[in-house]
């Protein structure tokens, strides 16, 4: 099999073909036979990483840089992982909880801190939870508090470090005139709250 190179196509044409695609004047005119290391090294190979393929300056194929990515696409890059980053450091530090469960946060929440406020209110939440854990409705509402006050102090935090990021990268954007340099600078790195 011979196969041949278009530097202007940037595609490869197998000499086998070749009348099919003069019939329809379609063979390159710079189409140039690649030799046995250039077909084991690029036809029909995986491009490496941050590479694709290319030609040099006599039509030849390599591997050449990727271009940089446009600033629009480096933008929305640069945005998905400062959110993507910063779900990560919540989900890191905070225990894991079956969905069913998390939906009567909110419930237990209110309930608790209506309970600490008036330790003679109804708590249909957290009434059966406490008496399956063998705990008093007081100390569970003590303990329900202090776990949606660390959730609050660590995601207030992290959502102010969050927006802090995307309010850099609205200025390294610049509307479309910013540099790919100053969005790639800003590294979203979280911290809890001091």
């Amino acid at each position: 099999m011979t196969i041949h190179y278009s530097a202007t196509k940037n595609a490869f044409f197998d000499d086998a073909l070749k009348s099919d695609y003069e019939q329809f004047n379609s063979w390159p005119s710079d189409a140039i036979k690649m030799t046995d290391a250039e077909v084991s090294t690029y036809h029909g190979k995986q491009s490496p990483q941050g590479k694709q393929l290319g030609a040099d300056a006599n039509g030849r194929p390599i591997w050449v840089d990727l271009p940089p990515p446009s600033l629009g696409d480096a933008n929305a890059a640069k945005s998905k992982q400062i959110n993507d980053e910063a779900q990560k450091f919540i989900d890191a530090n905070m225990p894991s909880y079956p969905s069913f469960e998390m939906l009567t946060f909110a419930k237990q929440e209110a309930e608790a801190r209506a309970y600490i406020a008036d330790n003679t209110i109804v708590t249909p939440v957290l009434t059966p939870i406490a008496t399956e854990r063998g705990l008093m409705v007081a100390d569970l509402a003590a303990k329900v508090v202090a776990k949606a006050d660390a959730f609050t102090a660590l995601s207030a935090s992290v959502a102010g470090q969050r927006q802090k990021y995307q309010d850099e990268l609205t200025i390294a954007y610049n509307g479309g005139n910013g540099s790919l340099d100053a969005i790639n600078a800003i590294n979203p790195i979280y911290t809890l709250p001091a």
